[in-house]
C-alpha cells in the first residue's frame, strides 16, 4: 500500500527506480509514510549483487535540508560494510 507518494503501478515503480539509480541511492519522501524521508543505499557482493542496504529514515523536515551529508555518509557506511560481505566466520 504505502504512503502518500509510494508508486502503485510497476510503472510508477519503474520510474522511482529510474529517477533514483545514478545516485546510487534511494531517497524516499512520503513514500512509506506522510511525512517521513527515508535514504538507502545498497551494499553489493564482490560480484555486484545487493546483500543487503543501509538507511536511515526521519522526519522530512529534518532530514531534507542534510540530504548531501546523508548520502555521503550512507555511502560510506555502505562501502564499509561491503568489505564484509561474503566473509565466512
Amino acid at each position: 500500500m504505502g504512503g502518500p507518494k509510494a508508486a502503485h503501478s510497476a510503472e510508477e515503480l519503474v520510474a522511482a527506480n529510474d529517477r533514483d539509480r545514478p545516485d546510487g541511492m534511494v531517497a524516499a519522501h512520503g513514500e512509506f509514510e506522510h511525512g517521513v524521508t527515508e535514504y538507502a543505499a545498497p551494499v553489493r557482493d564482490g560480484g555486484g549483487r545487493i546483500r543487503a542496504s543501509v538507511a536511515l529514515l526521519g522526519r522530512q523536515p529534518d532530514l531534507m535540508p542534510r540530504a548531501e551529508t546523508i548520502r555521503a555518509g550512507l555511502a560510506a557506511a555502505a562501502a564499509a560494510l561491503e568489505e564484509l560481505v561474503g566473509v565466512s566466520s
